[in-house]
């Protein structure tokens, strides 16, 4: 059996700090109990009663070092043949800062695990899915205010996969050189709400707030301001020990994946992005920098993924400006195209949108356009000139217009577009990534509201 309990380690937290075990709790504590395993006692102490425990720590430490962390592992590392009942159980070993002595008992006592949904502080842009250890509720007895610890469930796969077969989750605190172990119930109750906040539409990040303020929160942070940091919450970083059979399915797992070809799937990969807009600055862009003037005239907004911008800031990409003619239910339209290597953004202006098509005929008299590219992310933008063809273009056709307010989704790819994607990968030789966007005339409305 692991962790024999010296004489002198008490099997219950002190007086002062216990906390009555909820009674779905209780059968849980009651198999450690009747197993042999200590409540309470010292790290020393532990460490003697099981070398695990020092190659457990010792993993932590190298990941993590003196942050507080949390390694998932098998229970069959610290339990002995004769233990069936928990050998396959999922575990965690914890270890908290010294000032979270006192919630410890708490911690332990505690009936269940409390998944929720929370906006991440480094990141505007994920809504993590937190699985919490309530110490205490503080004040208004809120779930928000409560002081408590959390992982983020992405880095506890493991625990839940194989926790959904079994009973409990055996966890170990680490705290002020002392060991505390409990159990925590895998119910149903819990896999459910798991599994619900997997697909809640709040996970969206767009779900409560505008995209102009996921933006500004980007930048923010970009920008070096601190995140606004709850100091009763420890988020906990995670990673996982492998036991002897993992340790070998994850090597012939790797080995498995060095054998695949390296490049699998088609050599033109589509993805289809938000809309562009045509307008002025102020309609088709919700901030710019505080020396951008917006002069009048026409802006073309091309919002394009935070790492094709990046690339694209880098070093600037080859620009060309080309109209084609309809094509089945193709219809005639401007085609604005950006590459860099392997990554090909096409912009099409359809002329049966007629405020599409009255903007285009001014531009091609001017002969120029002003092209902004706004990350998706952080909304910063990046400012080129386009030199405009003299193209005379058709008018628009009664009744076609209806035809302008298709989405990217439903509108029919116009075949030179991808012809043009299928040269460029037969040039490089390689995959290339194809970028599909519609643009749409503005209307003197911000586009992020």
């Amino acid at each position: 059996m692991f962790l024999a309990q010296p004489e002198s380690s008490p099997t219950v937290p002190e007086e002062s700090h216990y906390v009555p075990l909820p009674a779905d709790k209780r059968a849980l504590s009651d198999l450690l109990l009747a197993a042999g395993l200590p409540v309470r006692l010292s790290l020393d102490a532990a460490r003697r009663a099981h070398p695990a425990i020092d190659r457990i720590r010792r993993h932590s430490i190298e990941h993590f070092g003196d942050v507080p962390s949390l390694c998932e592992f098998e229970a069959e590392l610290l339990t002995s043949p004769d233990c069936s009942e928990l050998r396959d159980w999922p575990a965690w070993y914890v270890r908290l800062p010294e000032v979270w002595r006192d919630d410890v008992p708490r911690l332990v006592a505690r009936g269940e695990l409390n998944p929720h949904l929370q906006r991440d502080e480094h990141d505007p842009w994920y809504v993590a899915q937190h699985v919490a250890i309530v110490s205490e509720f503080l004040g208004s007895n809120v779930f928000a205010d409560a002081r408590r610890i959390e992982v983020d469930d992405r880095d506890v796969v493991w625990t839940f996969s194989k926790g959904s077969r079994r009973e409990g989750l055996l966890v170990i605190f680490e705290c002020a050189e002392t060991i505390s172990l409990t159990a925590y119930p895998l119910d149903e109750c819990l896999m459910g709400a798991l599994l619900a906040g997997e697909g809640a539409s709040s996970r969206h990040p767009l779900f409560d707030l505008s995209l102009a303020q996921v933006q500004f929160m980007t930048r923010a942070i970009e920008d070096g301001a601190s995140p606004v940091c709850n100091p009763n919450v420890v988020r906990l970083p995670a990673n996982r020990l492998l036991g002897a059979e993992a340790e070998r399915e994850a090597r012939r797992w790797s080995r498995w994946r060095h054998d695949v070809p390296h490049r699998l799937g088609p050599r033109v990969r589509c993805a289809l992005q938000s809309d562009g807009a045509l307008g002025r600055l102020s309609e088709v862009v919700a901030w710019h920098p505080d020396d951008w003037c917006d002069e009048g005239g026409e802006w073309l907004r091309l919002t394009v993924p935070s790492g094709l911008h990046d690339l694209f800031a880098a070093e600037l990409p080859m620009a060309r400006v080309q109209f084609l003619l309809a094509v089945g239910d193709a219809p005639d339209m401007m085609l604005v195209t950006l590459s860099r290597g392997p990554h090909l953004y096409a912009a099409e202006l359809r002329l049966c949108d007629p405020a599409l098509n009255r903007a285009l005929r001014l531009m091609a008299i001017l002969g120029c356009c002003r092209l902004v590219l706004e990350s998706l992310s952080s909304g910063r933008l990046l400012r080129l000139e386009l030199q405009w063809p003299s193209q005379e273009l058709p008018d628009v056709v009664l009744g076609e217009s209806r035809r302008s307010a298709a989405d990217i989704i439903e509108a029919a790819e116009h075949p030179a577009v991808y012809a043009q994607a299928e040269a460029l990968a037969t040039q490089l030789g390689d995959a290339v990534f194809l970028y599909r966007c519609l643009v749409r005339a503005g209307d003197g409305v911000s586009p992020h509201g």
